[in-house]
């Protein structure tokens, strides 16, 4: 599994998260891409999976702790009305 590219996956399917206002529809739409784009293994959507809703509940709760949404080091993010800003932990 590359982690760099799971993070990746992560942080562009919470900026289209953020972006929308169906924030699970979102997700089901980005997964089903990576399934149709066919270079993604099953672990891999399903770590992309696991780290996009532990983040989007602790959005949700209003406690984010991405390093605890994947085990790995991450770039927190915060959604607000107008804009999406990636800050580095």
């Amino acid at each position: 599994m590359n982690a760099e590219q799971i993070n990746l996956a992560i942080r562009e399917c919470l900026r289209l998260c953020c972006a929308g206002k169906q924030p699970l529809t979102t997700v089901a739409a980005f997964l089903a891409g990576m399934k149709t784009a066919g270079v993604w293994s099953k672990d891999e959507i399903s770590a992309v999976e696991m780290g996009v809703h532990r983040m989007l509940h602790g959005l949700l709760a209003d406690a984010v702790y991405p390093r605890d949404a994947t085990n790995r080091p991450f770039v927190s993010m915060r959604c607000d009305s107008e804009t999406t800003r990636m800050n580095g932990i």
